[in-house]
């Protein structure tokens, strides 16, 4: 998470969204918010308790990382932890 939230940082203002989606059936919103104030993190966190966004992207295994087009096609997906340079090399490969 924290070279998410660093990639995060570098790309907020640009054409560039960036959510992590916790999938978690029993978290809650107010313990999210805790884990990520307590972290200092700061990219948005929508709630898939009912795993709908799950199993629209059919999500099997944790943790993901979708590289959405401009088109809002899913461009390239990554299976595993991520580095900066893993998101920036995806990010280049959009923009190309």
């Amino acid at each position: 998470m924290p070279e998410l939230q660093a990639f995060y940082d570098k790309h907020r203002n640009k054409d560039i969204v960036i959510l992590a989606v916790n999938v978690m059936e029993k978290e809650t919103r107010k313990g999210i918010k805790d884990f990520m104030n307590e972290n200092g993190y700061t990219i948005p966190v929508p709630l898939d308790s009912d795993q709908n966004v799950s199993n629209s992207f059919e999500v099997w295994g944790h943790p993901v990382t979708f590289f959405i087009g401009a088109d809002g096609y899913i461009r390239y997906k990554h299976f595993g932890p991520v580095t900066l340079d893993i998101l920036q090399q995806y990010t280049n490969k959009l923009n190309q």
